[in-house]
């Protein structure tokens, strides 16, 4: 049987990283974006790709209460506190790239790349 610490010295954690992995990983996703993507972000529209992860974001904390309530955790009220806090600073996140996208010009939103993104490309 394994112990509740052999567990948590195998499982690797976002609060053990540094401040220089998060600069690793942030480069090393740069890199691979580059070599799958090239330039392709010359022919779409950045910042719905921004706002589409901002609300991933929201979405995946939605899923992690899930998975808690699911496998029987209780959410301590910090837990909760914190992630109300998160919520609110993606809107404030959500807010600022509004503002930027008010005063980019139309000729670098044009999103010829953008694939079949959800919701967006259906709404005119």
């Amino acid at each position: 049987m394994i112990t509740r610490l052999e567990r948590e010295e195998e499982l690797r954690r976002l609060h053990h990283l540094k401040s220089s992995d998060f600069r690793e990983w942030i480069q090393a996703r740069k890199e691979e974006g580059q070599k799958r993507y090239g330039d392709a972000h010359l022919k779409r529209y950045g910042l719905v790709d921004v706002a589409e992860e901002l609300q991933d974001s929201l979405i995946e904390m939605e899923l992690v209460l899930d998975r808690l309530k699911k496998q029987g955790i209780k959410v301590q009220p910090e837990l909760k506190e914190m992630i109300v806090a998160f919520s609110g600073l993606v809107g404030m996140a959500l807010s600022a790239l509004l503002a930027i996208d008010k005063d980019l010009p139309d000729e670098v939103c044009t999103d010829e790349r953008g694939g079949d993104r959800i919701w967006w490309g259906r709404k005119k």
